[in-house]
């Protein structure tokens, strides 16, 4: 935790974030790094001659939040109790929580809270700073004899709209008293005030906890084919954070990202984070959303997983499970059609030699692709394939809304795709005469190309058979 450097970096981002599908997208292109002249060691231990100001963290009435309104009946507010009315000792879980604001004036300036838990209770803590880059505080916890117990140090870094908030957890293993501590490293202000929430869970049974900082970050390896998590936010300040790593590769051209919450009634999304100082974490923030593709440089990255939810409208009552997937995309070169899932019966009419599908061939009638994008020869993994059916024949019919169909696949390992798009009825527009019979059929044009770039693509042809007379 020490910091033996003074200095303020201004530094250029040359990144290009690009988000698609769902997303909100933060551009940052100038920002600051400040590291304030800091005590060698930010372990304090408080003299006896110090004056502590020490305020309780309490809860009433409005900060009780029931997990479960079937086997929890009453509340006894003053003790800060809860009663389950079937069984005292099956008490289910329940969410205090609180925020409170203040000053600190001047470098070295801190603030004690104190908290009594009991076993089993999780205690949530985030320190949201002032918006200006030359305030630094740190959120610590120490035990009843001032020990330190966890902290939540980044040094400030930000692009004007605000430094990351500082965050910790702490699940406790018997009945004690800790302090929350918020301590100025650098800079005060006795104008511009710090907003400190705070959550107490009691029974807590989440084992993935805690991970509110990154530096409690849990790495994702991606390799080729990416990673898929789970994780759950216990509470509307809960952070859950995880590393991952961006290689110098073409396999690497973009990072796809997508989360989703099983909550009808509690959202959640991921920032993006990189971090500037090396030995400590300046995390700068680079963007936020709930899917799309990114590029980024090669390095490590930082997500933050955060619930969209505030204090007055998240409901304890469905904790929202997420599923967090991120995946390297590869570059792409090339895209090719290779066949079509059709009956073997190549039909020349009047447009050349085609395979042929017969309406009443498949019910549904759908349009199998098998394809191939590569870079350079090599199978690109993990890429977005659109595909388009186009006929001709239902424009000229005056009926334009049943004359395209779409179709989306994404490529395997290998850069190999299976694409199904479901046809609309053949419209019987075009006729070619066999011997004693005349075939009314629709010309059809099967398009596949890279989602994100048009530019490279396939075709191909097949014929849509409607009937004969």
């Amino acid at each position: 935790m020490k910091r033996n450097v003074s200095s303020v970096v201004s530094l250029l981002l040359a990144l290009t974030l690009v988000f698609s599908l769902n997303t909100n997208v933060v551009f940052a292109s100038e920002y600051d790094v400040t590291e304030s002249p800091a005590i060698s060691d930010i372990e304090i231990n408080l003299p006896d001659n110090v004056d502590m100001s020490i305020d309780n963290i309490s809860v009433d009435k409005e900060s009780i939040v029931k997990l479960n309104n079937d086997t929890i009946a009453q509340y006894i507010v003053d003790e800060i109790q809860v009663v389950d009315s079937r069984n005292s000792t099956e008490q289910d879980s329940v969410i205090y929580y609180g925020s409170d604001t203040g000053y600190l004036a001047q470098t070295n300036d801190y603030l004690l809270y104190a908290v009594n838990l009991t076993y089993g209770d999780y205690l949530q803590a985030r320190l949201k700073l002032p918006n200006n880059p030359q305030i630094d505080y740190d959120l610590l916890l120490y035990d009843s004899s001032l020990s330190l117990i966890k902290s939540s140090d980044y040094i400030t870094c930000t692009d004007g709209s605000g430094t990351l908030d500082e965050s910790i957890g702490y699940l406790a293993s018997g009945d004690e008293l800790v302090y929350v501590c918020i301590y100025s490293v650098g800079g005060g202000s006795e104008t511009e005030s710090y907003t400190l929430d705070y959550s107490v869970t009691t029974n807590f049974s989440d084992s993935s906890e805690p991970d509110e900082n990154a530096k409690e970050a849990k790495t994702l390896n991606l390799g080729g084919s990416g990673a898929k998590i789970t994780g759950k936010l216990n509470s509307p300040i809960d952070n859950d954070w995880y590393s991952f790593t961006v290689l110098d590769s073409p396999q690497y051209d973009r990072i796809r990202l997508n989360i989703q919450s099983s909550s009808s009634t509690n959202g959640c999304k991921f920032e993006i984070y990189q971090n500037l100082v090396s030995d400590y974490f300046g995390m700068f923030y680079m963007g936020s959303g709930n899917g799309g593709e990114v590029v980024l440089p090669a390095g490590t990255y930082y997500l933050r997983i955060v619930s969209t939810n505030t204090f007055s409208d998240f409901n304890a009552e469905d904790i929202p499970v997420y599923t967090l997937s991120v995946a390297p995309v590869s570059k792409v070169d090339m895209v090719s059609i290779a066949y079509f899932d059709l009956p073997l019966n190549k039909i020349e009419y009047n447009e050349g030699l085609y395979d042929r599908l017969e309406e009443n061939d498949m019910v549904p009638n759908i349009l199998v692709v098998h394809g191939r994008a590569t870079y350079k020869g090599r199978g690109a993994a993990n890429v977005i394939i659109s595909g388009e059916v186009f006929d001709q024949q239902w424009i000229d019919g005056n009926q334009p809304e049943l004359a395209r169909v779409y179709g989306t696949a994404i490529t395997d390992s290998n850069g190999n795709f299976t694409m199904k798009i479901q046809l609309n009825p053949a419209c019987g527009g075009l006729s070619y005469n066999i011997g004693y019979s005349t075939h009314h059929y629709d010309f059809m044009r099967v398009t596949v190309y890279l989602a994100n770039n048009k530019s490279i693509t396939d075709r191909n042809y097949f014929y849509y058979y409607k009937y004969s007379t």
